[in-house]
C-alpha cells in the first residue's frame, strides 16, 4: 500500500519539513464539523478525503493545525496539500492547484421562529435588523463591507444563538453545518425555537488545495480526483454526509431515498407502458413524474437528450455540458449509466434560491443506449 501522511498543525508543535521522497504530508484545519480533532473521525470532510485516497490504494494518517499556518506552509511547498479549502468569492485562484469540488459550505441567516414571513432579495433589505456575528470571521465580501448593517459581535456562534433565543439580536449569520452541529449537540434545548431564513446567503464548494511547489502535485490531484469520483458515484460521499446529519444546505429538500425511489418508479413505468408513452408523461408539467423540483430526464449514451420537461433542453446534444465550475457532468452521467446506476454531484444555480448550489442526480440505465435520471439541490 502507498502511504500518505495527512499532517495537521497543532499550535504548540514546531513545523518539521519532511522530504516528499520519504512521505507526503497533507495539512487539515480545525473547523468542526468539517474537520478537526474535536469531531468524530476528524470531521466529515476528513472522512470524505481519506476515503477517496483509500480508493486509490493509499493509507492515511490525520493530524490538526491553525488555518493560517496550514495555508502558508502548503503554499510554500512544505506540505503537499491542505483542506478544507474554500475559494474566496470572485477571486481567481493562483496559489494552489485545486481538486474537483465536493460537498459545499453555506452561510445562512437564522431568526426566532415566527408566523410572519421574512423575505429578502438583497442584503440592504435587512438593514433594520441587528445581526449576530463572530469576531474575526469573514462571511462574504459583501457582508463584511456592509457598513449599513448593524452587527453585534460575539466570540462564538453558540453565544450568538443564545442571544438570539433571548431576543437580544434579530438575526444570526452563521455557517449552515456549524449551526446544525450546534443544534444537535450543544443547543438542542433552543433548536426548535430557531428557524433558517431562505435562501442561503452564500454557497461555496469545498476543495483540497495542492501546492504548486512540488513536481508530483499535478499527478496527486489526478489521483485524488479519481478516488473522489468513485465515492461520489457509488453514494459513499452522501452516506458520509448523512451520517453526520449534514446532507442538505437547503432547509427543505427531498431525501436521497425519495430521489432513488422516484427514478426507480419511472423505470418501472417505462417497462409497463413503453418508451413513447412514458416520455409523454415525463414531459407533462402536471404529470405523475413532476413533483416540485423533481422531474425525470432521459438521454442516450452519446449525450443526446430523449426527454426533458424543459422544451429548451428537449432533443439537445448535451454530451459536452459542464456545470458552473467546469465539470462535464453529462459525461459523468454516461459513465455512471454504463455501470448500471449511481450518483453524480455537480453545481448548478438553484432557480428557487438563485444561488449556485451542489446538485445530486441519481442515474439509472434502462438499456444499452438509454438512461434516465432525476436531481435535487442539496
Amino acid at each position: 500500500m502507498k502511504k500518505i501522511i495527512l499532517s495537521v498543525f497543532i499550535l504548540s508543535v514546531a513545523l518539521v519539513q519532511i522530504s516528499f521522497s520519504e512521505q507526503m504530508q497533507f495539512a487539515i484545519i480545525e473547523w468542526p464539523p468539517y474537520s478537526g480533532e474535536s469531531v468524530n473521525q476528524k470531521g466529515f470532510v476528513s472522512e470524505i478525503v481519506e476515503t477517496a485516497w483509500q480508493r486509490r490504494g493509499y493509507t492515511t494518517s490525520l493530524n490538526v493545525f491553525p488555518i493560517k499556518r496550514a495555508v502558508a506552509s502548503t503554499k510554500d511547498g512544505l506540505y503537499m496539500a491542505m483542506f478544507p479549502y474554500i475559494q474566496e468569492e470572485d477571486l481567481k485562484n493562483e496559489e494552489f492547484i485545486l481538486s474537483e469540488p465536493f460537498a459545499g459550505t453555506a452561510i445562512v441567516l437564522y431568526r426566532q421562529k415566527s408566523d410572519k414571513p421574512l423575505q429578502y432579495t438583497k442584503l440592504e433589505d435587512l438593514k433594520d435588523y441587528v445581526f449576530g456575528t463572530v469576531l474575526g470571521f469573514s462571511y462574504t465580501s459583501e457582508f463584511d463591507s456592509a457598513t449599513y448593517i448593524k452587527k453585534d459581535t460575539a466570540r462564538t456562534d453558540k453565544l450568538n444563538f443564545l442571544k438570539l433565543a433571548k431576543g437580544r439580536i434579530d438575526i444570526v449569520i452563521a455557517d449552515k453545518y456549524v449551526a446544525d452541529s450546534l443544534f444537535k449537540n450543544e443547543l438542542a434545548d433552543i433548536a426548535n425555537s430557531i428557524e433558517q431564513i431562505d435562501p442561503p446567503f452564500s454557497v461555496r464548494p469545498i476543495y483540497v488545495a495542492f501546492t504548486k511547489n512540488h513536481p508530483d502535485s499535478a499527478k496527486m490531484v489526478e489521483e485524488f480526483n479519481a478516488g473522489l469520483r468513485e465515492v461520489k458515484r457509488d453514494g459513499t460521499l452522501n452516506n458520509i454526509m448523512e451520517k453526520y446529519g449534514l446532507f442538505t444546505i437547503s432547509s427543505k429538500a427531498y431525501t436521497r431515498d425519495e430521489l432513488k425511489q422516484f427514478v426507480d418508479s419511472a423505470a418501472s413505468y417505462i417497462r409497463e407502458v413503453g418508451v413513447k408513452k412514458a416520455f409523454e408523461e415525463f414531459r407533462k408539467p402536471d404529470g405523475k413524474f413532476t413533483k416540485g423540483e423533481l422531474y425525470i430526464f432521459a438521454d442516450n449514451m452519446q449525450g443526446l437528450n430523449l426527454s426533458h420537461i424543459n422544451p429548451k433542453m428537449q432533443g439537445g446534444d448535451h454530451h459536452d455540458l459542464k456545470d458552473k465550475l467546469g465539470f462535464a457532468f453529462m459525461q459523468e452521467f454516461i459513465k455512471v449509466a454504463q455501470l448500471g446506476s449511481g450518483w453524480v454531484e455537480y453545481w448548478f444555480e438553484n432557480p428557487v434560491t438563485k444561488k449556485l448550489q451542489p446538485k445530486i442526480s441519481y442515474i439509472k440505465k434502462i438499456n444499452d443506449d438509454m438512461f434516465i435520471g432525476c436531481g435535487i439541490y442539496k
